[in-house]
């Protein structure tokens, strides 16, 4: 009977725990498309399926002489001056491709507490559906804000 009376007593006096859930701030962040297309040199550029972002002129640079190694393709570029002081460059580079009609796109980047978000997605033809045979490189490439945190990819497609 002690012992019902105690177990009792240490249920009763006991408070419950609630655990609140953390807040998620979640901030949508502006971009600007710098370019989005395919490149056309049979992987010659030598650049490999990757996500990535450059924040320095000279890393900027790099990108630039490998994107034009074949085709002059950053002439058709809507800003190759960057401040890279206060912004940043994003990168999403497909594999390369045998086909057209493939595309990559950022759909959006976020703030979700101490992280960077980038969502997005590869864009490819529907069963069935008619292409051209060439060898193509989807690429997305935006300017943002700089931002010192942790930056995470995500493809919505997997």
């Amino acid at each position: 009977m002690r012992i019902i009376i105690g177990v009792f007593l240490v249920l009763v006096g006991c408070k419950s725990i609630t655990i609140k859930p953390s807040k998620i701030s979640v901030k949508e962040v502006v971009f600007q498309t710098i370019s989005l297309g395919s490149l056309f040199g049979n992987g010659v550029e030598g650049i490999s399926e990757s996500t990535f972002t450059i924040n320095n002129a000279k890393e900027w640079s790099v990108l630039l002489d490998k994107m034009n190694r074949v085709n002059n393709v950053s002439s058709s570029f809507k800003k190759t001056t960057i401040d890279f002081s206060d912004q940043m460059l994003v990168c999403v580079f497909d594999k390369v491709r045998s086909t057209g009609g493939i595309s990559v796109e950022i759909k959006n980047i976020s703030i979700e507490n101490t992280t960077t978000k980038i969502n997005y997605s590869i864009q490819e033809p529907a069963p069935g559906e008619m292409t051209i045979t060439v060898v193509t490189q989807p690429y997305h490439i935006v300017l943002t804000q700089k931002r010192e945190r942790t930056i995470t990819f995500i493809n919505k497609d997997n």
